[in-house]
């Protein structure tokens, strides 16, 4: 009958590798998390940046009186997946972001009432506004 032992150096050695092999599982479990952290907070600023400019450009247009046109740059993330123009009280602009987390609303309130659209796709563009009196229209001029 043939006893199989095993080495204490062959057991230390697999001990270590299996701590090796759960450690690099925790760093990368930690490191994913971090990374959609990261990503969800960038996309969320560069959404809230687009509308604060929007904001700002149809609030000066209002105020400079009907006729004025005013042109404003937005960047866009990739994760927009709709955007909404007037809402509930005709004074509000805003996008939608998909995520992991799930589908999140970002909005501002306006001077104006606002007619129009939005782009719902992540990238550049230039949104023409133009004061129509008592309310905003905002277009996509190019993107």
């Amino acid at each position: 009958m043939t006893v199989w032992r095993v080495s204490s150096r062959g057991q230390s050695s697999l001990e270590l590798l299996v701590l090796t092999v759960v450690m690099l599982l925790f760093i990368a479990v930690v490191g994913g998390s971090a990374f959609l952290t990261f990503s969800e907070s960038v996309s969320s600023s560069m959404a809230m940046d687009s509308l604060r400019n929007i904001q700002t450009g149809i609030n000066h247009s209002y105020a400079l009186g009907p006729g004025n046109v005013l042109i404003v740059e937005i960047a866009l993330p990739a994760s927009v997946s709709d955007s909404n123009v007037g809402g509930l009280s005709g004074r509000e602009v805003g996008f939608d972001l998909s995520s992991p987390f799930g589908v999140r609303n970002y909005f501002v309130y306006l001077d104006a009432n606002v007619k129009g659209s939005l782009p719902v796709k992540g990238g550049a563009y230039k949104i023409k506004l133009v004061s129509l009196g008592s309310d905003v229209n905002i277009s996509v001029v190019s993107g």
